[in-house]
């Protein structure tokens, strides 16, 4: 029945336009009426979701400066601001460990500790070494990966983990813009593996994903250091970065 209905003003239009001006424009015809439903049919699809694609995945919209690399004892790292602005900053930062702590979890052998523990791999001695005083060293992010690329990991605070390096294949960036709903910002993780919790006889291929929302809340200025940081992480960890963007609409 669908493709009756899909087909049937194609075939009448086409009739239509044989009669009076011939089979080559019968026969344009007949392709050029499905090719505008199909159209139509993705855009009406696009706004019954609610997301409406603005930027393919493979696509940065900004340019800052790259953070340097700095060389620690035991590991190469960078020091990440999420956000250019204090307020909020330090909350934001440690929600995004935990999450990443959560989800990687799912999938990789973590370890994680305190200072002087294995997963600690940048200390508070390499930190201080590299420190700026103008902002607070706890409101950071450092992602790093050993000198021997056997490990790569976080740390915030005085906590640290750390997991197999290059296990994580893709970090997705999805900002979404603010329209009829709000703005807000979210990050999938693709890994190498299936998470440790599929299904016996599921396709490894459906579980090698996951995601979460940021807490920070959305701002155009904001934007710009999120998104920034996320190009560092996944430079670090191996992994290839993908940045989206949707209209909330």
């Amino acid at each position: 029945m669908f493709w009756l209905c899909y087909l049937l003003p194609a075939a009448i239009a086409a009739s239509k336009v044989w009669s009076d001006y011939g089979a080559l424009a019968g026969l344009a015809t007949l392709v050029a009426v499905p090719a505008v439903q199909t159209v139509l049919l993705f855009w009406l699809a696009d706004r019954t979701n609610g997301t409406l694609a603005t930027a393919p995945a493979n696509e940065t919209l900004r340019q800052r400066l790259e953070v340097p690399l700095q060389v620690g004892e035991k590991a190469r790292f960078k020091r990440l601001f999420l956000t250019d602005e204090a307020e909020g900053r330090r909350e934001g930062t440690r929600r995004l460990y935990e999450d990443l702590l959560a989800t990687i979890g799912q999938y990789l052998d973590v370890e994680s500790g305190g200072e002087g523990s294995d997963a600690a791999m940048v200390s508070c001695m390499d930190l201080a070494d590299q420190h700026d005083a103008t902002t607070p060293a706890g409101d950071s992010l450092v992602v790093f990966r050993s000198r021997d690329r056997a490990w790569s990991g976080f740390r915030f605070d005085d906590d640290s983990f750390r997991f197999p390096y290059w296990s994580i294949s893709t970090i997705r960036f999805t900002e979404i813009l603010p329209a009829k709903g709000g703005g807000y910002y979210a990050v999938t993780l693709e890994f190498k593996v299936p998470a440790r919790n599929r299904p016996p006889g599921t396709s490894a291929g459906a579980w090698r994903s996951s995601g979460f929302e940021l807490l920070f809340d959305y701002s155009a200025s904001r934007s710009d250091a999120v998104t920034a940081a996320f190009v560092e992480i996944a430079g670090i960890l191996g992994a290839k970065y993908e940045y989206q963007s949707y209209m909330n609409v």
